[in-house]
C-alpha cells in the first residue's frame, strides 16, 4: 500500500499499530489483527504469505477470503508435510478456515477423512447437503452457502480420490451409497434436503433414490444445472480429449481466461495439456510458483473418473419431486424439464437462471439460486 506518511510515535519510530490494514487484509474480516502465538503458528503464517503473496498474516485469517483455492490448498498440505512433518488432508481447510483453527487440528491425532465438508455447520434450520460437481471439488458452493444465510447449515460432499489418499469412486451408485453413510453421521434420519450441481444434481438424485428405498424421507431434491439425458460424446474419446474438457472445466473455476487457454490446443497428450494449464494459471497468478504437476494430475484422475461414472450411469424412477434449476445458456435437448419428467413420479419444478452453466453459481445469478432454495426451506 502507498501511504502518504508513516504514522509515528512521540519519540519519532514507525507507529506499527496505528498503520492501516492491507487491502487484501481488508476483506477477511473486521477483527483486530492477532499475530501468531507460538512457533507453529508462525510457521504456518509464513506458509501462507508465500503461498498467497499477501501478509501480515494473523491467526484470525481465513485462507480462502485471502484468496486461496483448492490448487492452492493442495500445495499448502505439501508444504506443511515438507516443512512441519504432518500429515493433514485438505477437507481439513475446510473445517478450520483460519489459521488459528488449522494450527488447533494440526496439534491433533490424524483421523479418518471423511466426504463431508462442513462449509456451514451453525443455523436452526435443517441442513442442506450439496454434492461436488465432475472435479470433485466443492470450493464452487462457498458463495452459495454464504448467500443462504447464517442459519442455514450448509454440507458438501468432497470426492474420495483428491486427497491421494484411495482410488476415486468409479459409479455413481458407489459416490450415493457413499455420501447417504457419511451424511447419517450428521442427520441419522430424514427428511432430507439435497442438491448438487452438474454432476453432483445426478449424483443428489441417485441418494434420493436409495434414501427412498431404505424408507426415509427427501424434503428437498434441487438439481443445478443437471440432466437426465445421455451427455456422452456421439464419437469415441481418448484420454487427450478427457483432458481439453478438465482443463476448460478448470479454468473456468478458477477464472482463467479460458478462450486464450484453448486457443490452438492441439497437444498430442494429456501431460501437453494438463501443462499448458498450469503455465498459464503461473503466468496469470491464479496459481502459485509452487503449484506443481502432482497437484493438478490428482485432480485429473477425479475428474476423469466421475466423468466416467457419469456417462454410465442409468437413472430409473424415484417417487418424489425434483426442482431443477437450469442456466438459460444451456442447450437441453430433452426440453425444459432435463429429462427429469420421465423419471420423477411427484414431477418437475423448473426455475431458469440467466447465465452459463458456471456462472449460475456466482452473483448475480447466485442470488436467485439461494432465494429459490431458501423458498424451500423448513425448520
Amino acid at each position: 500500500m502507498v501511504l502518504a506518511s508513516l504514522p509515528l510515535t512521540p519519540n519519532g519510530k514507525v507507529d506499527r499499530k496505528a498503520l492501516p490494514a492491507p487491502d487484501a487484509l481488508r476483506q477477511e474480516s473486521t477483527r483486530a489483527y492477532v499475530a501468531p502465538r507460538d512457533a507453529l503458528e508462525l510457521l504456518l503464517a509464513r506458509i501462507w504469505e508465500e503461498l498467497l503473496g499477501t501478509g501480515p498474516i494473523g491467526i484470525h485469517s481465513d485462507f480462502f477470503e485471502l484468496g486461496g483455492h483448492s490448487l492452492l490448498a493442495m500445495r499448502m498440505v505439501s508444504l506443511i508435510r515438507e516443512r512441519l512433518g504432518r500429515s493433514l488432508p485438505v477437507v481439513s481447510l475446510f473445517q478450520a478456515g483460519t489459521l488459528a483453527e488449522l494450527a488447533s487440528r494440526l496439534r491433533q491425532a490424524p483421523g479418518h477423512v471423511s466426504p463431508l465438508v462442513p462449509i456451514q455447520s451453525g443455523g436452526s434450520q435443517r441442513p442442506v447437503f450439496c454434492v461436488h460437481p465432475v472435479s470433485g471439488n466443492v470450493l464452487p458452493y462457498l458463495e452459495l452457502a454464504r448467500r443462504l444465510g447464517p442459519d442455514q447449515p450448509f454440507y458438501a460432499f468432497q470426492a474420495p480420490g483428491l486427497e491421494g489418499e484411495r482410488a476415486p469412486l468409479g459409479t455413481v451408485e458407489a459416490m450415493a451409497a457413499t455420501y447417504v453413510e457419511a451424511m447419517r453421521g450428521v442427520q441419522a434420519s430424514g427428511p432430507y434436503r439435497l442438491a448438487g450441481w452438474s454432476l453432483g444434481g445426478v449424483v443428489a438424485f441417485e441418494m434420493a433414490r436409495q434414501l427412498e428405498q431404505q424408507g426415509e424421507q427427501v424434503e428437498q431434491l434441487t438439481l443445478i444445472d443437471a440432466y437426465a439425458f445421455d451427455q456422452r460424446p456421439v464419437e469415441p474419446v481418448g484420454a487427450e480429449w478427457i483432458a481439453a474438457r478438465f482443463v476448460e472445466f478448470t479454468g473456468q473455476l478458477l477464472g482463467l481466461p479460458v478462450s486464450e487457454l484453448m486457443a490452438d490446443a492441439h497437444p498430442a497428450d494429456e501431460a501437453s495439456l494438463l501443462g499448458r494449464l498450469l503455465a498459464l494459471g503461473r503466468r496469470t497468478g491464479v496459481l502459485a510458483q509452487g503449484v506443481g504437476s502432482e497437484q493438478l494430475h490428482a485432480l485429473y484422475r477425479v475428474y476423469e473418473s466421475n466423468l466416467r461414472a457419469l456417462w454410465d450411469y442409468q437413472p430409473g424412477r424415484y417417487g418424489g419431486r425434483v426442482t431443477l434449476l437450469r442456466a438459460s445458456e444451456t442447450h437441453v435437448p430433452t426440453g425444459t424439464d432435463g429429462g427429469w419428467g420421465a423419471l420423477a413420479a411427484g414431477g418437475v419444478e423448473v426455475h431458469e437462471l440467466s447465465g452459463d452453466h458456471h456462472s449460475i453459481l456466482r452473483a448475480p445469478a447466485v442470488d436467485v439460486l439461494a432465494e429459490t432454495m431458501a423458498l424451500k426451506s423448513s425448520p
